[in-house]
């Protein structure tokens, strides 16, 4: 009878443990890459480019919702890199997904220059071919770089790390210069 009460009592700290560490957890977020050459971690480089912001740094990603496979997984792959990017950036850094299925988003992917993307897909034993948006803009002060076929994961971070980079370097440079730019 005394083990049954000992082994309820055990059992009843080890929940209470497991929930006031939950609760604890709740307020903090921390990710822990176990892959091999951090392959889900930001690079340095990556870290150093947004050391260097000292502006409202945006990216607006232009990425159609209902693509196939394996675009799906690009996207998700985009918006998880997005979601580090923030983590590891100032208040400085934020970044917009906009939907350009609707007339205003597309409108919005239009007037920055980014180009549909024809990809075919099979649907009911049919193939059928449509055109998408699969891109992203990066705007510091008044500088837009674009990121035009995002379709695959494959060097993603050093286009996004470029891009911000050259936005960055074009505004230092401007704002580096004595007469008006032309």
């Amino acid at each position: 009878k005394r083990t049954t009460i000992f082994n309820s009592i055990n059992l009843l700290l080890v929940l209470t443990a497991l929930i006031l560490l939950n609760l604890v957890g709740t307020g903090s977020y921390r990710r822990f890459d176990l892959t091999r050459n951090d392959a889900y971690s930001l690079s340095q480089v990556s870290y150093e480019t947004l050391a260097r912001v000292e502006d409202p740094l945006r990216v607006k990603v232009f990425y159609s919702p209902e693509v196939p496979a394996p675009y799906n997984g690009v996207r998700q792959y985009l918006l998880d890199m997005l979601r580090e990017f923030q983590t590891a950036g100032s208040d400085l850094f934020s970044y917009e997904i906009i939907d350009p299925t609707s007339e205003e988003g597309r409108r919005e992917a239009q007037s920055l220059g980014l180009q549909q993307i024809e990809i075919q897909e099979v649907r009911s034993d049919e193939f059928a071919s449509r055109a998408v948006y699969m891109g992203a803009v990066v705007q510091y002060g008044n500088v837009v770089e674009r990121i035009d076929g995002i379709t695959t994961t494959e060097g993603l971070e050093y286009r996004l790390t470029t891009a911000m980079r050259s936005a960055i370097t074009q505004v230092d440079a401007l704002a580096g210069a004595s007469g008006p730019v032309t």
